[in-house]
């Protein structure tokens, strides 16, 4: 009987792990094809980047909406204060997405400093909507966890709950598509990849006829402006998490130029930051700010693009100037670990050399090849340097300040010549002899904080020793700068 007994409850057993098995192995694939199957955009991007960083490397977290992602530069934060940052954010983000993706988050990371972008103050939430991609997006880029579930129970409605939690019912016909599942597959087998931080550079500029249309448009009343009952519930949330997770909480509003000719804009404001101020938080807001942070009415142009996001210049001088308050405010570098994994990811980004702070100790792998080096009678670079981001590709940048004029340059090439030492044994015979690596290239112009402007160009080369390097610009064989060598500097 007893041997009966130890038999059925081993059948039993062996039924109950088999069972177990199939599902934990049709879990997989079907995770596996929902990989493959979905159409992966920069939301899905950034939580893939985020759950790949070294556990508790984050010194500062940023959330929020689109105006997140477009107005925060994490490189530029990070190069002033000596910090590693990210940006994890979506479309559209609504309080209650951002409470739940900060819970994710502080699963693997312990953020000092968590900076929300209040634009998600809304007073909507996603579970009276039909579901689309900004939701799904977000979602979707979520691992499966409890928290997900939550977050799902929380901003949907309940006949939404299988399409939110499993991607295939929304994507099930994708297969058909062999391009998007080749993209998906390689993407997944990639083994270098880049350091991305959750930033997307706006290259669009705003032109003046619809700068015009924003003059004369009806602006928002606001002059009644209040925080829905579910934010401030949200909010409060906020402030709970971060007693319990030791965190400073500063929230921030990007500008956007409706909001800055809008004569009843500071009622919104005042709201908001007396709501921020009753949990004991900080409220920046570059709308209030537009003018310190030089984002003045004329700045249009080049500071916003056509849906009233920043550009890449609006970008830097909001980055820059959050930065520097953080720096001065909240950032103790006891603190701070400037460890290898800092100095190995910080050395290959341009905005080290171009926006770091004299405090910040910047590893060697940059070869500075001048400073003040005149091209023409107008035209003097500031600053001229190599950075390696790996053997043989280097990132050459050229800064300029305030006083030289954009258009001056904008039709000419710049020239760069290496000409290789004979002891170099990367280079042929032939090469030696009948010439030199010649790269020329179009000078397309980034804004730096102090008003001037940098323009910088990737270059492979299989040359370590350097004999000397020229420097130029071009417009024809006629027209050309002056000529600077610099000698005495090796690629290795």
């Amino acid at each position: 009987m007893e041997a009966m007994r130890k038999l059925s409850l081993y059948i039993f057993s062996s039924k109950i792990l088999s069972v177990g098995g199939f599902c934990l192995l049709f879990f997989i694939c079907l995770n596996g094809y929902q990989l493959l199957s979905y159409k992966y955009d920069n939301i899905q991007k950034r939580w893939d980047y985020f759950y790949e960083l070294p556990p508790k490397s984050l010194d500062i977290l940023i959330l929020g909406n689109s105006h997140a992602y477009s107005s925060y530069s994490p490189d530029i934060i990070d190069a002033i204060c000596g910090t590693n940052s990210f940006v994890l954010a979506s479309n559209s983000q609504l309080i209650e997405q951002t409470y739940f993706n900060l819970i994710e988050a502080l699963k693997s990371q312990n953020p000092k400093i968590v900076i929300i972008q209040l634009s998600s103050l809304t007073g909507n939430s996603w579970k009276n909507r039909e579901g689309d991609f900004r939701v799904y997006s977000n979602l979707d880029g979520m691992n499966y966890s409890l928290n997900k579930l939550n977050a799902i129970l929380g901003q949907r409605d309940r006949k939404d709950y299988v399409n939110s939690m499993f991607s295939i019912f929304r994507n099930h016909d994708n297969w058909k598509n062999s391009e998007l599942l080749a993209s998906n597959l390689s993407r997944a087998e990639e083994v270098d990849k880049e350091d991305y931080r959750g930033f997307s550079v706006r290259k669009s500029e705003m032109g003046k006829k619809v700068a015009e249309q924003y003059e004369l448009e009806n602006k928002d009343d606001l002059s009644g402006f209040d925080i829905s009952k579910s934010d401030e519930n949200y909010l409060k949330k906020l402030h709970l998490l971060s007693e319990n997770k030791d965190f400073k909480i500063v929230y921030v509003m990007s500008p956007k130029y409706s909001d800055l000719l809008n004569k009843t804009y500071q009622n919104k404001y005042e709201t908001i930051k007396k709501v921020a101020s009753r949990y004991g938080e900080e409220y920046l807001d570059f709308n209030v700010l537009s003018n310190e942070v030089g984002l003045k009415n004329r700045s249009f142009e080049n500071g916003y693009i056509h849906n009233q996001h920043t550009s890449y210049y609006g970008a830097v001088q909001i980055s820059s100037f959050l930065a520097r308050h953080l720096e001065n405010k909240y950032i103790q570098r006891k603190f701070l670990n400037q460890t290898s994994y800092w100095n190995t990811r910080m050395s290959k980004k341009k905005e080290l050399y171009l926006y770091g702070s004299n405090t910040i100790v910047k590893p060697n792998p940059v070869i500075k090849l001048g400073t003040n080096l005149n091209l023409s009678k107008n035209i003097a670079a500031q600053n001229v340097f190599l950075i390696k981001e790996k053997d043989s590709v280097y990132r050459l940048i050229l800064k300029f300040g305030p006083r030289v004029d954009v258009d001056s340059i904008s039709d000419y090439k710049c020239y760069v010549h290496l000409f290789p030492k004979d002891s170099d044994k990367n280079i042929s015979e032939k090469r030696k002899k009948y010439g030199f690596e010649n790269f020329d290239f179009k000078l397309r112009t980034f804004p730096t904080e102090d008003g001037g402007f940098y323009v910088d160009r990737t270059i492979k080369t299989h040359i370590k020793a350097v004999e000397k390097l020229n420097l130029g610009l071009i417009k024809s064989k006629i027209d050309r700068s002056s000529q600077i060598t610099i000698t005495d500097f090796s690629l290795q």
